[in-house]
């Protein structure tokens, strides 16, 4: 027997099919509803209306007291988890570490790491290692650095440094056949000495790509001890 279609308040025809649809014409045909919370009996007008079509269980006043508590403790539990997790990597620093490398190597898709396909093969035992080899302990702003900047992040190419030193690497200045011309303390400084910004200085130096008819080079540990000696 088919049920034949009918016609609600709002003046539009639909077939009696599905739950969704009969509570929906249920609600339509009440001129009044319960709140959950209140338990009041309130008109149609005092409730908001679904995407669906159905109307909320809650009423309007209900519905923002609710928000704003909800709001309040969201507040209060963001900084307790903020607080905990404050303490945690305090404790373990390492984990916080790790962290941010698997954030640039995995979660973050839109970074140059993993465009670059730089992948992570440290876990957080060994940056355990390498936090007390290096004495990240006794460092004011502790950060990992990759010796080898277009090498993975694997023991033997990472360790601790100064965040400031890390920053502030040396850099080639070569000609396109691979000869030194000059050498810079600083990305900021090679990219003054050719008005140019920082972020395209490093961009360019993280892709192996020419700027100003040059090529430009982070200044790796053999070069720094071939300067030296």
């Amino acid at each position: 027997m088919s049920i034949a279609p009918l016609v609600c308040e709002r003046k539009q025809t639909v077939s009696l099919t599905g739950r969704r649809m009969r509570g929906f014409y249920l609600e339509i045909s009440m001129k009044d509803k319960t709140c959950l919370i209140c338990k009041k009996s309130e008109p149609l007008e005092k409730f908001y209306l679904c995407k669906t079509g159905c109307y909320n269980s809650y009423c309007k006043s209900c519905t923002k007291n609710y928000q704003k508590n909800y709001q309040k403790e969201y507040i209060v539990n963001h900084k307790e988890n903020y607080h905990r997790r404050k303490k945690h990597y305090r404790k373990y620093p390492w984990i916080k570490s790790y962290l941010s490398i698997k954030r640039r190597c995995i979660y973050y898709e839109k970074s140059s790491y993993f465009k670059r396909g730089i992948k992570n093969f440290l876990t957080t035992g060994d940056l355990k290692i390498l936090w007390f080899r290096d004495k990240g302990y006794l460092m004011k702003r502790p950060s990992i650095d990759r010796i080898n900047s277009k090498k993975h992040y694997t023991f033997d190419n990472c360790r601790y440094m100064e965040f400031m030193n890390n920053i502030r690497k040396p850099v080639h200045q070569l000609n396109l056949q691979g000869k030194i011309l000059q050498r810079y303390d600083s990305v900021t400084l090679a990219a003054k000495y050719i008005n140019v910004s920082t972020s395209k200085m490093s961009e360019t130096i993280k892709k192996d790509t020419i700027l100003s008819d040059f090529k430009w080079r982070l200044v790796d540990d053999k070069d720094r001890l071939e300067i030296t000696s």
